[in-house]
Formats: C-alpha cells, sequence, structure tokens
C-alpha cells in the first residue's frame, strides 16, 4: 500500500516577515509545493498562500510581522 502522505522536501526555512506583505520562499523542488508546515514562530499568526506556487518560487502572506520556519512538502 502506497504512502498517501507528502513528506517534508525542506529543512527549516527561516524568513523574517512584515504584516500583510506578500514574501517569496526560493525552493529547488522544481515543481509547486504540495503545501507548508510553520513549525515555529515568534507570534500567532496566519500564512497563506497569495501568489505564485511555481517549480521554483511559493509566495506567502503573514498577517503578523514576526520571523517564521516554515518546511516544504
Amino acid at each position: 500500500m502506497s504512502n498517501l502522505l507528502p513528506s517534508f522536501q525542506t529543512r527549516p526555512i527561516t524568513v523574517s516577515v512584515t504584516a500583510n506583505r506578500p514574501f517569496a520562499i526560493e525552493h529547488g523542488l522544481g515543481r509547486p509545493v504540495a503545501g507548508w508546515v510553520v513549525v515555529d514562530r515568534t507570534a500567532a499568526c496566519t500564512v497563506w498562500r497569495s501568489g505564485e506556487n511555481g517549480t521554483g518560487k511559493l509566495v506567502l502572506t503573514c498577517n503578523q510581522s514576526c520571523t517564521l520556519s516554515i518546511l516544504l512538502l
């Protein structure tokens, strides 16, 4: 039986973000990401996809200014 759960494809990526301003994560996966997991943050926040999810870049936005650690799937 195959595993239907995606696996982590990156180590934690740490980014400092400004509230409600899109930020890009450059990745070398060669495909759009299947999702992301915020594994640490310096403020309570919500993160959402607000732009491109291409073969080399993911654009997200956060509702708080903080530092995030994100794993890509």
